[in-house]
């Protein structure tokens, strides 16, 4: 199974390279045929599909696959990709619900560790929907994380939502503390 899975995805971004739209699809559906049951290959297709700037077309594999899966065994990238796709097809509440659904299922499990392009996105939908409370909320998750190569990116961002909520010594507090983790070091 993983060997063949392999063998669709290589081949099909090598016939992609080659300029092979078509080709590259077929090896995708190749990849689905072979291994219905598995998300992999229906990740892999619609996020090719995103990547080509075809949202529908990827909003529909995820769909197909979230219609196969048994409500009792979720897999979270699946909503993660179609939250995406829906960010990218400009449908945006639709992309917060299935974003959050990410957000909750992995918070349920005591997970920390948020995918960072999904939070992200949703940060930024929240912002655009005017509710920075959530984004605010969202970027603290994410400094608290370990994705240390970031955190001082995501704790300027929740400093800067702290300011515009009124939040003044809060956001403040929150500068000085990055200041001096920076300072030594951290």
């Amino acid at each position: 199974g993983d060997a063949r899975l392999i063998a669709h995805m290589e081949l099909a971004q090598l016939v992609h390279a080659r300029g092979d739209f078509d080709g590259a699809v077929a090896h995708y559906e190749q990849a689905l045929e072979a291994l219905p049951d598995d998300p992999r290959p229906y990740l892999a297709m619609a996020n090719f599909f995103r990547r080509e700037q075809l949202f529908d077309e990827a909003i529909e594999v995820l769909e197909a696959a979230l219609a196969l899966r048994d409500e009792h065994d979720p897999d979270f990238r699946l909503w993660l990709e179609l939250g995406l796709a829906y960010a990218d097809a400009g449908r945006d509440e639709l992309a917060i619900t299935q974003l959050e659904r990410v957000i909750d299922f992995l918070t349920r499990r005591n997970q920390r560790e948020l995918p960072a392009e999904g939070t992200l996105r949703l940060a930024a939908l929240y912002e655009k929907s005017e509710r920075p409370a959530r984004a605010l909320d969202l970027f603290t998750l994410l400094a608290d994380g370990s994705d240390r190569q970031n955190a001082f990116a995501y704790e300027l961002e929740a400093a800067r939502l702290m300011q515009s909520l009124g939040l003044s010594s809060e956001a403040k507090r929150m500068l000085q503390d990055i200041r001096e983790g920076h300072i030594s070091g951290i």
